[in-house]
């Protein structure tokens, strides 16, 4: 559907919307047919003055999904009408005080809104994110949110917009993180399994949907390094982040950052003394002794000159060691 048609099929559900509480739609379309045929008729006018608040949070959905994602002229009317959107959406209620949820609907709005926010100009992503952002609960339905805007710039790359919106969220996921610091580093507690962990390993490219032979991707350059030497600062503490960094090592950034790699997973063990016994998650270790035994047939004869490579290949090999690490073993066993 072209965005002119979208719009004046838009204003004319919102005109006659109040008008269809108790009726079968069949019904309403028969009794209402030359109204209906009036509305579409008529050109549209802007967005911004359509007064939303009469329609039902799945309508406001459905709506929302037909817009032009394209048409960056629509965020004054996206920015008015969002929070009545993203406070349900964002949400871990699974009901709205009044609506029950489709979810269905959400998963193509969320998509909507992935593409439209790539399109923005990174000064209009910033006004976004800080409309939007303050309404967001670490769920599901974020982490979903995150993973479709990795899809779409996966599908149509917008290399310098994709990091400008990264770039913009970093310090509100960061932070969230950064809050819970005493409970990651108390081995008690089993962590990676939650939907507010999937937040951080969606933002970090630990992406569960990326092709089984992945080594690199289009938008993950040398440049983008700053990611992850910010996050093992930041929150470095965290299992997740561990995980996601060895995953990353071994798809999207294999080709990119294998020697940056080494620093790192060196950095965050030694740092975080805790992780030794702190439960990970799953294929935590799979992925580190993947990376090191790569990384190891790569520099294998260097480590007789570059003796601070060594050091770190032997931190990373111990960690593996001390957690039963078969192939930690033969591998350490091997560069001494």
């Amino acid at each position: 559907m072209n965005g002119e048609a979208a719009k004046r099929l838009f204003q004319s559900f919102v005109n006659l919307f109040p008008l269809m509480k108790n009726t079968d739609i069949v019904s309403f379309v028969d009794s209402h047919l030359k109204e209906i045929k009036t509305l579409l008729s008529q050109q549209a006018s802007s967005l911004e003055s359509t007064d939303v608040r009469g329609l039902d949070y799945n309508s406001k959905l459905f709506l929302g999904s037909l817009l032009d994602n394209s048409d960056c002229t629509l965020l004054p009317f996206v920015l008015k009408n969002g929070d009545q959107i993203w406070k349900v959406l964002f949400s871990n209620d699974r009901k709205s005080e009044k609506d029950e949820r489709n979810y269905r609907l959400e998963i193509e709005y969320k998509k909507w809104l992935a593409e439209f926010v790539l399109n923005l100009s990174d000064y209009d992503q910033i006004r976004l994110v800080q409309k939007m952002l303050p309404l967001v609960e670490f769920d599901q339905s974020f982490a979903e949110w995150l993973s479709d805007i990795i899809i779409a710039e996966n599908e149509n790359p917008r290399y310098e917009a994709f990091w400008d919106l990264w770039v913009s969220m970093q310090e509100f996921i960061f932070s969230a993180f950064s809050s819970k610091e005493e409970f990651y580093r108390d081995p008690t507690k089993p962590t990676g399994y939650s939907p507010f962990e999937k937040v951080l390993e969606n933002y970090l490219l630990a992406f569960p949907y990326w092709d089984e032979q992945i080594e690199e991707w289009h938008s993950l350059k040398q440049k983008n390094a700053a990611l992850y030497w910010t996050v093992l600062q930041r929150v470095g503490f965290n299992p997740t982040t561990l995980f996601s960094i060895a995953k990353v090592l071994n798809s999207v950034g294999k080709k990119v950052f294998i020697d940056k790699g080494i620093y790192w997973l060196s950095s965050i063990i030694e740092n975080n003394t805790h992780l030794k016994e702190k439960p990970l998650p799953i294929n935590t270790e799979y992925y580190i002794e993947e990376y090191i035994y790569s990384y190891i047939r790569m520099n294998h004869y260097d480590f007789r000159t570059n003796i601070e490579a060594k050091k770190k290949t032997l931190i990373v090999l111990d960690f593996l060691v001390s957690r039963g690490s078969t192939v930690g073993f033969f591998l350490r066993d091997e560069i001494l």
